[in-house]
């Protein structure tokens, strides 16, 4: 009596070990993400920083919103906004534009053409993402009544003046300016007192 196994059989048997494969290059990669962030997760103290509850150390006027991002990359929004408190000192930079970082914003931040009711969206930034401010303005226009901001917008980088729904990325050197609703970016290393916009 001879035994035959089915095509079905071996596809499954295939499938499964090919699934295994999988799994323990997975586990091998989740391994070693966790020792880079063990890695990464070590700071070290100095002169003019100071430590917050989880020993990590950040440095008085700390102006680099990338820095800064990835102090709270893990963190919710409360997190953020208290590690932003402790730069409430610190005013931002005269010179150049201010990081904001975004954090608690699952859906994105819309920037828009202008901070009035009839702005047109000239794109989006992603949740955890850094935007460059020059300046702020309070207008007639509230999108969110419920929080204290009040119609207060931030005058942002951007790098299109152009209507859409992209996502995109503020950089200091962006060519053009958008608009962002400052009740959701929180300051980078500074205390978020930007000047008036002219």
């Amino acid at each position: 009596m001879t035994m035959s196994v089915s095509r079905t059989t071996m596809w499954l048997t295939g499938a499964g070990l090919v699934l295994a494969g999988l799994a323990i290059v997975v586990n091998v990669v989740v391994v070693s993400l966790k020792a880079h962030h063990a890695d990464r997760s070590q700071r070290q103290s100095g002169q003019n920083n100071h430590q917050y509850g989880d020993g990590n150390v950040v440095n008085n006027g700390i102006a680099d919103g990338q820095t800064f991002g990835q102090l709270v990359q893990e963190k919710l929004r409360a997190d953020a906004e208290r590690l932003s408190r402790q730069y409430a000192h610190v005013d931002p930079p005269s010179d150049r534009p201010a990081p904001y970082l975004l954090a608690g914003t699952p859906h994105g931040v819309w920037v828009r053409s202008t901070p009035t009711i009839d702005g047109r969206h000239v794109g989006a930034v992603p949740d955890g993402g850094t935007v460059w401010a020059d300046c702020q303005l309070t207008t007639d226009f509230d999108p969110n009544i419920a929080d204290r901001t009040g119609p207060v917008w931030l005058r942002i980088r951007w790098p299109s003046n152009r209507p859409n729904d992209n996502w995109g990325s503020s950089q200091p050197s962006d060519r053009y300016r958008g608009w962002m609703y400052a009740g959701l970016p929180i300051p980078a290393g500074h205390n978020g007192k930007l000047p008036t916009c002219a």
